[in-house]
């Protein structure tokens, strides 16, 4: 932190005081700077902000200068305020008590700001604000003295510099000029020569420059005064020339006076003198337009009709400015007849309507529809072969119809009261043929949703047919969701596959998910899941299927039972290893829980299938025994639940003891489906 003891102020302005223009609008400060002991700043160069303020604390700012590389020596300094860097000079009016402030580099502002103090010559100089005109007396003005002429401005012209001509004599008397003519022939000279009275104007004097507007008019020229060879080429433009004199227009001349203009057939002329113009109309018949053109008819007859027999076009609107918004064509019809139509095109053999745009982004064709109609209504006479719509692209990357639909209704509606079909999608490239895809990833929909309101068997919503490959191939990569999901709410099957081949199958259903209980394919009914067909072939009945399917695989013919798996009328519900802590092992299924009960040291194992009682199922539980002779009793306690006990038998010389043990053990649970 530093401090700054004030040496000394120098200034030439005080309080109302305007310095004069010759006067250095400038004033020396000079100032000694220390640290907060009091010990000079180090010697170098610094930069000075001074700032002049309208109060000693915050205020306005009125004046603010830099002053850099400032040199300090033993923390004295001195600059000129008002040439600083860059040089602000002390303009203002110093009518008021200033105070400045000074900041040194990045530091803060020192304090206290200075206060600016009056000078004692200030306050004489003080008093010429106040002296009036009607004050000064003849006797304080002494009427001998002299002026001299340095001290007079520029523009007071002095008798040295009122020098006499040829012919003119300047007299002198009593402070009286007299200024005289002293006789003798003038001659001029330049454009205009010859002596005063008989003065001739060279030839090509008179040019433009020296004819003010229409300063030349018939009264000042006399008869046959002015020649060719007195006007210069080009010298008299329209500007010098006085109103109502035409000489030419449009590459007709006429020397000898006006030219008229002549309104031909068809053609009104319309003069309007004040405004300087005049109309030209078409008053109707075969002539031109002229534009921009407005009319109006009521006839039963076209308002416009355009006919042409040759081989150009009957009509070209176009815009030719790159920045117009405007439309080359608006057709507006206010007609409430649905008959009435504000274009109507039709052609005997091209196109009746061809629109093309050759811009990069904008369509070649825009339709609008501010009513409850459609915006775009294509149709054919009964007789017609062609297509309604016929959509052809020509390469390119963009797609052939693209719809961008907002609305709560369908993008896409096709009503066909036709025997032929109502929507029919080739495709003779590599491509698909069609594509529906929901982008909305929160969206409940389907991409795809047919039905048939027909109640005849035959009838499909949706039919596919496929010469080679697959018919219809879906995929999922949705964890949890079905590839195909079909519900059926009436009489026919929800999906029917037929194949005139035994080549391949009528249906092939594939799921890669490596997950151990993923499925291929999974039926449901009102009672649930009836039908479940794993990844690794296994087909489970349950439910109110009817059970009278037998299949094989490896891992049942080894002897690995499996949920639901058909033993010709009995099914095990439930398998696996239960530990000696009462929990079952990994490999198990069909067991819900397993308590072990310490207060008579059994097992209670409940199934996830609920029985209708306890003696519709059988139990079959093997002691895992390891060295040790055990044997297992078992108890249906309930329609999902049994009780275990393990005993565990041993020999104290020709005694045979046997009490209850916790060991691990085997459970099968079987039952009629």
């Amino acid at each position: 932190m530093k401090r700054l003891l004030l040496l000394g102020l120098l200034f030439l302005a005080g309080t109302g005081i305007v310095l004069a223009q010759g006067i250095p609008q400038s004033m020396s400060y000079q100032g000694y700077v220390t640290d907060l002991t009091g010990t000079p700043v180090a010697d170098g160069n610094y930069n000075f902000t001074f700032t002049l303020w309208t109060s000693d604390v915050a205020g306005a700012s009125v004046w603010t200068e830099n002053h850099t590389n400032v040199q300090v020596s033993k923390g004295l300094f001195t600059v000129q305020l008002g040439r600083g860097n860059p040089a602000m000079p002390l303009t203002i009016a110093f009518d008021q008590q200033l105070y400045l402030g000074i900041r040194i580099g990045a530091d803060p502002e020192l304090t206290p700001r200075v206060r600016l103090a009056t000078s004692a010559y200030t306050f004489r100089a003080k008093m010429a604000e106040n002296v009036i005109p009607q004050l000064i007396m003849d006797s304080h003005v002494n009427p001998t003295a002299n002026i001299a002429a340095s001290k007079l401005q520029s523009t007071v012209l002095t008798e040295s510099e009122i020098v006499a001509g040829s012919g003119v004599t300047v007299n002198n008397a009593g402070g009286t000029l007299t200024i005289s003519a002293s006789g003798g022939a003038v001659t001029l000279g330049g454009d205009v020569t010859g002596p005063a009275g008989s003065n001739t104007i060279a030839n090509l004097a008179v040019t433009t420059a020296k004819l003010a507007d229409n300063a030349v008019t018939t009264a000042k020229i006399a008869d046959n005064a002015v020649t060719t060879a007195k006007i210069a080429d080009n010298a008299v433009t329209a500007a010098k020339i006085s109103p109502n004199i035409v000489s030419s227009l449009d590459g007709v001349s006429n020397d000898g006076g006006d030219i008229d203009l002549v309104a031909g057939a068809n053609i009104t002329l319309t003069p309007n003198d004040a405004a300087n113009t005049i109309t030209i109309a078409a008053s109707g018949g075969g002539g031109g337009l002229t534009l921009p053109f407005t009319g109006n008819a009521s006839s039963a007859s076209s308002a416009f009709d355009v006919e042409q027999t040759g081989t150009g076009k009957a009509g070209w609107f176009h815009v030719n400015n790159a920045a117009s918004t405007a439309d080359a064509l608006n057709a507006h019809n206010n007609s409430t007849s649905t008959s009435s139509t504000a274009v109507r095109a039709q052609a005997a053999g091209g196109r009746a309507i061809e629109a093309y745009n050759s811009s990069g982004s904008m369509p070649a064709l825009y339709v609008y529809n501010l009513g409850v109609g459609p915006v775009a209504q294509f149709g054919n006479s009964s007789s017609s072969t062609g297509n309604i719509v016929e959509i052809t692209k020509n390469g390119g990357a963009g797609k052939g119809l693209s719809i961008s639909y907002t609305g709560t209704s369908n993008a896409v509606y096709i009503d066909n009261n036709s025997t032929g079909t109502g929507l029919e999608l080739r495709q003779d490239g590599a491509g698909k043929a069609a594509y529906f895809h929901i982008e909305n990833t929160t969206s409940a929909e389907n991409a795809l949703f047919a039905e048939t309101k027909s109640t005849n068997v035959l009838s499909d919503a949706i039919q596919a047919t496929a010469n080679d490959g697959r018919a219809i191939n879906a995929t999922s990569t949705a964890t949890g969701k079905y590839t195909i999901y079909s519900e059926n709410s009436g009489g026919s099957g929800a999906i029917w596959a037929a194949a005139s081949t035994t080549a391949y199958p009528t249906l092939r259903v594939d799921n890669d998910n490596t997950t151990a209980n993923a499925k291929v394919m999974q039926g449901f009914s009102s009672l649930g899941s009836i039908f479940v067909v794993d990844r690794e072939g296994d087909v489970d009945a349950e439910g109110g299927m009817t059970a009278d399917v037998f299949t094989a695989r490896n891992s049942w013919i080894s002897g690995e039972p499996t949920t639901g798996r058909v033993y010709t009328n009995n099914i095990v519900y439930a398998w696996g290893r239960v530990t000696a802590a009462g929990s079952a092992t990994g490999n198990s299924f069909g067991i819900a829980s397993v308590t072990r009960n310490t207060g008579d040291s059994s097992y209670t194992v409940v199934f996830n299938k609920s029985f209708v009682s306890q003696d519709d199922y059988a139990v079959a539980v093997t002691p895992v025994v390891a060295g040790n002779f055990e044997v297992a009793g078992v108890n249906n306690e309930s329609a999902n639940s049994c009780k275990v006990r393990i005993q565990l038998l041993s020999k104290t010389g020709s005694n045979l003891n046997m009490r209850r043990y916790f060991d691990d053990f085997y459970i099968i649970v079987t039952g009629k489906p």
